[in-house]
């Protein structure tokens, strides 16, 4: 269970809004987004509003069976921890829950699912659409197709779904609780459900009609804003307003259900954060627990069902990314993957694991073979990627007691814009020699050419190719002089520095990075 802590939250819809397919229809795209998206067919918009709905429906039933089957123990109607709630009971799998009537809603609304997925989008062109967009292509050898489309839709509402009843669901579940304790357990899950499901139905729908070409709903609509949780900011008064009021439910209701109760009864923290000072674990707390595990992830999920409109790779770091470096593409050594969650410290391949692999590349990129950033390669957290980095690695791999320690830098960095914990950032978040601006976005000393962290003999060479346009180099790196040209006194005044004669550097001041927008 503890891998579904990396998917968290999902949401589902309370009511269903009913389109009329446009002629044509046209996409949320923003720039950036490395999608350009066409005019809908009628049969493509179908297949969009389904996507949403029969997802919404879905996860209302997958989430409501299991949290049915969670009251059955947590009222006593059956022996403590003798049912599975959370097993993987699908159409094609013999997994149980122990709890007939629960099995039985799981498998009858997959097969619904299934069933309105291949009706409306058998034989339409996905791709018109976005997709595979941050959907896994389960048959990567041949198209995306609706098999896959249903396979992406079911995986990430089952893992979401499951996590979300995961967190509020302590294991094994509390015994001997008093009749107030287990209504407020049962609470606790049924209004997490609640928070995830209107926000994700209302944000949704906002954004369907805006594909559907609503003049409503212009692009200025920002159906995905989140300014404040208590003033969203998406400038549409009906969104708004449900999403506050889907903030509020927990605020007005949970108190009520849980008067005067212990939550460390019902077996939390678990998987909240622990009080500080070993102080009790608290009802606000826990109401703080549910926001941050349960809403981050619904602006994920409209990335899967609408991967047009999304806002990752536009540069900025929205609240549902953990970083966005301008674009929306993966590389080796990227710190930040195509759908805004960061890469681990150490795993250049983003395999899942550090590993022999893994400190190859952390050498190569050491000697300029290869290309790191720094929040994936400088395992020691020296602010370089050194030989040093690669051998940490190697102890890590074999099991050696080493502690990986990226540095903590720009998780925006890319994006052209300055922002916390940067210096410059001339948009990428890959170094090159002689560039003033490295890949953690922090400027580079003047006639440090590769970024060592000191001026040497190597550096006195790079800048002499600069000087006969071999390689390129900005004049912050190479202009020693400060004439604004790069040539040979440079190059010499470098190896002087190198063999320590007492040498001034004077290299001009690097480009300004404009300031970032505000944060939405």
């Amino acid at each position: 269970m503890a891998s579904l802590r990396y998917v968290r939250s999902i949401a589902i819809g309370l009511s269903f809004l009913a389109l009329t397919s446009p002629k044509p229809a046209w996409a949320d795209c923003p720039p950036g987004s490395g999608i350009e998206f066409p005019d809908l067919t009628p049969a493509e918009f179908e297949c969009q509003r389904v996507t949403l709905n029969a997802t919404v429906e879905y996860f209302y039933n997958f989430i409501g069976a299991r949290l049915d089957c969670y009251s059955k123990e947590i009222n006593e109607l059956v022996p403590p921890n003798t049912l599975d709630c959370l097993a993987p009971v699908t159409g094609a799998g013999p997994a149980t829950t122990g709890d007939d009537a629960t099995d039985r809603r799981l498998r009858v609304s997959e097969a619904a699912m299934t069933a309105a997925i291949l009706n409306h989008c058998t034989g339409v062109a996905l791709d018109h659409l976005g997709f595979p967009g941050f959907c896994e292509d389960a048959t990567p050898l041949t198209p995306y197709d609706t098999f896959d489309h249903l396979q992406c839709l079911l995986t990430n509402t089952q893992e979401l779904g499951s996590f979300l009843l995961f967190v509020e669901h302590p294991e094994p579940l509390p015994t001997d609780l008093e009749f107030v304790e287990r209504q407020c357990q049962d609470d606790i899950g049924r209004l997490s459900s609640r928070l995830t499901t209107t926000e994700f139905d209302r944000r949704g729908h906002c954004i369907l009609r805006q594909v559907a070409g609503d003049l409503e709903l212009p692009p200025e609509v920002d159906c995905r804003r989140e300014i404040d949780l208590q003033a969203p900011g998406i400038n549409r008064p009906y969104t708004d307003d449900a999403v506050i009021e889907s903030h509020n439910h927990i605020l007005v209701y949970l108190p009520n259900s849980c008067p005067a109760v212990n939550i460390e009864n019902l077996g939390f923290p678990w998987q909240c954060p622990s009080p500080d000072n070993n102080s009790v674990f608290s009802l606000p707390e826990r109401v703080k627990c549910m926001f941050d595990f349960h809403r981050v992830d619904v602006f994920r999920f409209l990335d899967v069902i609408f991967p047009c409109s999304t806002k990752c790779g536009n540069g900025v770091l929205n609240v549902e990314e953990d970083c966005d470096d301008g674009d929306n593409e993966w590389m080796n050594g990227d710190f930040c993957r195509n759908n805004c969650s960061q890469v681990g410290c150490g795993d250049t391949d983003d395999d899942g694991d550090a590993d022999i692999v893994d400190a190859l590349y952390v050498l190569r990129s050491a000697v300029g073979l290869e290309q790191c950033t720094l929040l994936v390669c400088d395992v020691n957290g020296d602010l370089r990627v050194r030989a040093s980095d690669a051998l940490r690695l190697l102890q890590w791999a074999v099991g050696l007691p080493v502690v990986l320690n990226c540095p903590d830098v720009s998780t925006t960095c890319g994006n052209g814009f300055l922002e916390p914990k940067e210096t410059c950032d001339d948009g990428d978040s890959i170094y090159d020699n002689g560039e003033f601006c490295n890949s953690a976005c922090l400027l580079v000393m003047c006639g440090d050419t590769d970024d060592s962290g000191f001026v040497n003999i190597l550096d006195s060479q790079y800048i002499l190719n600069a000087s006969v346009d071999n390689v390129e180099c900005d004049l912050s790196i190479c202009d020693i002089t400060g004439n604004l040209l790069v040539n040979s006194t440079d190059a010499l005044r470098a190896l002087f520095f190198s063999v320590g004669l007492p040498i001034n550097f004077n290299c001009p001041a690097p480009p300004e990075t404009p300031p970032a927008p505000p944060v939405e």
